[in-house]
Formats: C-alpha cells, sequence, structure tokens
C-alpha cells in the first residue's frame, strides 16, 4: 500500500469519471454520496485488514475528499476536524458544515463505542452522527 496516499491525484480524476459527476446526463453527487463513493475507492485502493490498513485507508480517504474539493468547489466538508470539549478532545473524520453531519468511516471490523458516539453528540448536539462503511457491491 506503500504510494497509494500520494497517488490519490490520480485516483480522483478517475473518481469523477467514474461517479459521473461531471456527466451531464446524471445528478451532481450529495456530499453523503461522495463521502461514501470515496470509503468504497479508499477500501479497494488500500485493501487489507487490521488496524493499519485502516489508518492508510482514512489517509486515502481524507486525501481524496480535500483532492475533490480543490478540484471542483468547496462542499462544506471539513476532513480531520479537530475538536476540543473539555475535558474531551479530538478528530472528526469529516465534519459537514452544510448539513450539520458528522461522519464517521469505519473500515474492516471497527465499530463506533457508545463512549465515542457521545463525545461527538456532547460536542455537536446539532449534528447528525453518520457511520461510513464500504460498500462491497460498488
Amino acid at each position: 500500500a506503500k504510494g497509494v496516499v500520494e497517488n490519490a491525484d490520480v485516483v480522483v480524476k478517475n473518481l469523477d469519471e467514474a461517479v459521473g459527476v461531471a456527466n451531464k446526463e446524471q445528478k451532481a453527487l450529495t456530499n453523503a454520496e461522495l463521502v461514501q463513493k470515496v470509503a468504497n475507492k479508499a477500501e479497494k485502493a488500500v485493501g487489507g485488514k487490521g488496524p493499519v490498513a485502516g489508518i492508510k485507508k482514512h489517509q486515502y480517504a481524507t486525501k481524496l475528499i480535500d483532492k475533490y474539493q480543490s478540484m471542483f468547489g468547496n462542499r462544506g466538508l471539513e476532513t480531520n476536524f479537530p475538536f476540543t470539549n473539555p475535558p474531551q478532545k479530538g478528530i472528526l473524520d469529516i465534519k459537514d458544515n452544510t448539513e450539520n453531519i458528522i461522519y464517521d468511516y469505519k473500515f474492516g471490523k471497527a465499530r463506533m463505542s457508545t463512549q465515542q458516539r457521545n463525545k461527538y453528540q456532547n460536542a455537536f448536539p446539532n449534528h447528525e452522527i453518520i457511520i461510513v462503511k464500504p460498500n462491497a457491491n460498488e
């Protein structure tokens, strides 16, 4: 998987073509659809299992979202969003400022703990929390 994150620039162009964002016959993706497509792409591109693979998939997804927004315009998606809500602090995978949604990637067998969910809900009470797992069918 070495070099996978660095190759995200090339993948973004392919992602755009693959999902039809530039195709006028198809509707533009919603932020939720984009985040899901990126999870699917990260899973396929990085592969592997376990915590190290999960970290690399998160890195890949972050770079892809950031690159996508730099190429096609800001959609209000902030990646690796740091927050402090004393005494707790953390980093969100994606904070969607247009829809007030927190997207949390979970690759492999990873699950969101009650503690993590509560931490996010306490820090962002007006945000919906959506778990994003790759879809093997796409």
